[in-house]
């Protein structure tokens, strides 16, 4: 394979990791907004505990889910997810446990 080949299929491979990393953005910010969850209050860190948040989000989790009110379409989106973490866990197989 030339020099030139070999950059190519570089340029390829780092654009389907974008598009894969863009896709993994863009399904958990529609997860969060869908169960109407700040993505703040999902960031830990001095001062920004998320266990002393976890139950203002499973509260708001559980009205959407009660009320009806958490779309469906929701989990076709994430499904698209899967072939990604399949594609990719091979990175994290020492922290994974199936």
């Amino acid at each position: 394979m030339t020099e030139k080949e070999q950059i190519e299929q570089l340029h390829t491979k780092l654009a389907t990791m974008e598009g894969d990393i863009r896709t993994t953005v863009s399904v958990f910010i529609g997860v969060t907004k869908a169960l109407d969850l700040n993505l703040a209050d999902l960031q830990g860190g001095e001062g920004n505990d998320i266990m002393s948040k976890l139950p203002q989000i499973l509260t708001k989790v559980m009205m959407k889910v009660t009320t009806g009110g958490l779309d469906t379409g929701l989990f076709s989106e994430m499904k698209s997810l899967a072939p990604i973490m399949d594609k990719y866990k091979y990175l994290v197989e020492d922290i994974i446990q199936e």
